[in-house]
């Protein structure tokens, strides 16, 4: 990207990462206009960065005051947009989701997001807790609305009643998800039915197999204001997904509630917290086993337990008929899944302790911790590079990079044909 004869416009971008960013574009021969509250920080960058540089006091929840940020970048040259996320995968559909959207803009997506800016060696603000203001302007929703409805037509999202949803859920011929792309904060807020799950938006599109269980289901989207759910959906109707609007969650008050599995357990217990050291002083051959994640067994663990996931538990379990297994952890469906799974493999002594890290700290029993009960190849459920990338560690981000970028080839044609990008 040619950065030099050429405006930015950096929200927040009177301190943090914001300045971070309006110095390098002014080191490669750019300039920018700083969109910040108003204040004195705003105008005092401004004056200690030089004439290429301006601030224009604005708040985001105006659209005058951004149409006005606008006007004043576009004074000082052509105006181009960029768009940033944490992540690489999050910057490219944030700008292409305004690209979508129209705006007159040119838009570019930060390559690699703040991987990439850290890799470039250009400074990262670390811990922030600021956020963009909850409210809206409302003199601004319904260019928003139309916006969003122009986007609506343009992927041919259909919308569904409460009754038709009702009706697929009774029918029982297909997966149905409910989905709430609005923030935490709304969902608690309002009273909605309980198939109703929360899925913040971006991460239903980043990461849908957190939320919906089953291939080729139908997702059904709240769309409470007529603006997020729209562009939401564009993106799991890109990605292969049936997806549909739902405007009105009023008529799905009778629908039928998703059943919940619940494994009929015949030689499983449950044991207190309070009660297990009395319970392995009586029983000191006991198999106990962990089934926290990986790095909280390695942080801190009892110091007889082995840890545990799903696909190695008959593995530890095996030799073991007639002997009780203790089972511990912070999530009571998963171990009662692990105790189905070596009732159904033979055991009949089995006892399940519902314990959080904290519980096993303050249980009296002698505790141990370090990585040498469990090597970095035992932990299948974390991936280290993926993790590592966030605590400064360059080799790790660009293993993660070479890594995502990678997926696409790995594809073959039938999974390629799932998507239909741009349609």
């Amino acid at each position: 990207m040619k950065i030099s004869d050429t405006v930015a416009l950096v929200t927040g971008g009177a301190s943090g990462l914001g300045r971070a960013t309006v110095e390098a574009l002014l080191e490669k021969g750019g300039r920018a206009v700083i969109l910040d509250l108003p204040g004195g920080a705003g105008e005092v960058a401004a004056k200690e960065l030089g004439d290429a540089v301006r601030f224009v006091p604005a708040d985001v929840r105006s659209e005058d005051d951004v149409r006005a940020a606008i006007a004043a970048a576009s004074e000082l040259g052509e105006l181009r947009v960029v768009v940033n996320c944490a992540g690489r995968t999050r910057s490219i559909i944030g700008a292409q989701t305004l690209i979508n959207l129209g705006i007159p803009n040119k838009v570019y997506a930060l390559e690699n997001g703040t991987q990439g800016w850290f890799l470039a060696d250009y400074q990262l603000e670390h811990k922030s807790d600021r956020l963009y203001p909850q409210d809206i302007d409302a003199a601004s929703l319904p260019a928003l609305r139309e916006r969003s409805a122009r986007l609506a037509r343009k992927f041919s999202l259909d919308t569904v009643s409460g009754e038709e949803v009702s009706a697929w859920l009774r029918e029982d011929r297909g997966n149905v998800f409910v989905c709430d792309v609005r923030t935490a904060e709304e969902h608690s807020r309002d009273t909605l039915p309980a198939l109703v799950q929360h899925t913040p938006g971006g991460q239903l599109i980043q990461a849908t197999d957190q939320y919906i269980g089953v291939r080729k289901a139908r997702i059904v989207l709240y769309d409470a204001d007529g603006i997020r759910a729209p562009a939401v959906a564009s993106w799991l109707k890109q990605l292969g997904w049936k997806v549909y609007l739902l405007p009105k969650l009023g008529s799905l008050a009778g629908a039928p509630q998703p059943p919940v599995h619940r494994p009929a357990l015949e030689y499983t217990r449950t044991l207190q917290a309070g009660a297990l050291p009395g319970f392995l002083a009586g029983r000191p051959q006991a198999l106990v086993l962990d089934a926290r994640p990986s790095q909280e067994f390695r942080k801190e663990r009892l110091a007889q337990s082995a840890w545990v996931v799903r696909p190695t538990l008959l593995e530890r379990a095996a030799g073991r008929a007639g002997q009780a297994i203790v089972l511990l952890g912070s999530d009571r469906r998963k171990l009662e899944l692990l105790a189905q799974d070596l009732e159904e493999a033979g055991h009949h002594d089995i006892h399940m302790a519902v314990m959080d890290s904290a519980a096993i700290k303050a249980c009296g029993l002698p505790l141990a911790s370090g990585a040498e009960a469990l090597p970095d190849s035992a932990c299948i459920d974390f991936l280290f590079f993926v993790h590592d990338r966030h605590d400064g560690n360059k080799a790790a981000a660009r293993q993660y990079l070479e890594w995502e970028t990678g997926l696409v080839p790995r594809l073959d044609e039938q999974e390629r044909n799932t998507f239909s990008i741009g349609h």
